[in-house]
C-alpha cells in the first residue's frame, strides 16, 4: 500500500475504531479526488453512520456489489483497493498521533 494520506485514512476506518470516531466527522469527500476512493469514503461514511459500527472488507464490498450507480470495472477497482488495505507501522503511528490530539 501506498503512503498516500488518503489511502493511510481509508485503512484506517476499517481498522481502528477510536480513529473512525474521532476522524470520520471531520472528513469531507473533497480530500479524495481519486474516483475509486471517494467512492470507498462515501460508503464507508454511511455506513459508519447507518450502523454505528466499523465496517469490516467483507461489508463494504458487499454494499459495493449491490450499487448500480458503478460499472464491473470501477467494483474491481474498489475491491482491489480494500484487499489491499493491512495494518502497518503507519498505521500504528497515525493512530498515536490522533489519539494523543
Amino acid at each position: 500500500m501506498s503512503d498516500r494520506i488518503e489511502l493511510t485514512i481509508l485503512s484506517n476506518f476499517f481498522y481502528n475504531e477510536d480513529f473512525t470516531r474521532k476522524a470520520l466527522p471531520f472528513v469531507k469527500t473533497d480530500y479524495f479526488t481519486n474516483r475509486t476512493e471517494r467512492l470507498l469514503y462515501e460508503e464507508i461514511d454511511k455506513f459508519v453512520q447507518h450502523y454505528k459500527n466499523l465496517p469490516t472488507k467483507e461489508t463494504i464490498l458487499i454494499e459495493f456489489g449491490n450499487r448500480k450507480d458503478i460499472n464491473e470495472d470501477e467494483l474491481k477497482l474498489v475491491k482491489e483497493l480494500v484487499n489491499s488495505f493491512v495494518k502497518t507501522e503507519l498505521y500504528t503511528m497515525l493512530c498515536y498521533l490522533v489519539l494523543r490530539y
